[in-house]
Order: structure tokens, then C-alpha cells, then sequence
């Protein structure tokens, strides 16, 4: 998931709660952030594990031109999704929940991009 929100963001912040939850890889680029102190929802942006990226003023303009470049990166990779099932066919998402683990997700074709305030 990848995220462009300004710096301190409790959209941010609440987004990669979710994603950690549902085991997603979780980018966040946050505008006019560069050289700012990590505190706040920012340090929980890192502390829950998402990819943050501090942009400075130049970079801000240009948000979703960087964060569609690492969409296409990703989708490249086939890196679009953490969480890897165990198993696969008709029952593997039930066997799993059973079991207590999340059900598998299929791998997504593309990536989302969310912009807001």
C-alpha cells in the first residue's frame, strides 16, 4: 500500500496500523518532511515498520510522480504483498483461519496509491 499524506499525518499513522495488521508492506511518502524530527505519528510510521519517505520541498511537488515510481518498482518486483499463505487452493483459507492465521491473499496485479490530508 502506498500512502502520500503531509508530515504527521494521523491518516498515516493509522494506515500502517491496518497494514501490519493485514500484513501488507506499507509505504508512506510524507511531503515536507525532510530534515524534520521523527516524533509524533511519523516515529509510529517507523516503529510499526512502514517504509517512510521524508521528502523534502522539491520533492513534495512531485509526490505522486515518486510514489507511482515506486508503485512500477514494486509491481516489477512482484513485491506488491507481504503476507504469503500457507497452501493454496479451494480450502487454504479456511485451513488457515482454523488454524489461526490469516487467509491468503491472492497477489495483486497492481499497486494503490491514496492521497488526502
Amino acid at each position: 500500500v502506498l500512502n502520500v499524506m503531509g508530515y504527521h499525518s494521523n491518516n498515516a499513522r493509522l494506515a500502517a496500523a491496518a497494514c501490519v495488521r493485514a500484513g501488507f508492506r506499507y509505504h508512506v511518502f510524507l511531503r515536507h518532511a525532510a530534515g524534520m524530527p521523527v516524533q509524533g505519528n511519523s516515529l509510529v510510521d517507523h516503529l510499526l515498520g512502514a517504509a517512510v519517505h521524508l521528502l523534502n520541498d522539491d520533492e513534495s511537488e512531485r509526490d505522486m510522480e515518486l510514489a507511482r515510481g515506486v508503485a512500477e518498482r514494486l509491481r516489477h518486483a512482484r513485491d506488491l504483498q507481504l503476507r504469503r499463505g500457507a497452501g493454496s487452493g479451494p480450502d487454504a483459507g479456511r485451513d488457515a483461519v482454523a488454524a489461526g492465521r490469516p487467509a491468503p491473499l491472492p497477489v495483486p496485479s497492481a499497486a494503490m496509491i491514496a492521497s488526502g490530508s
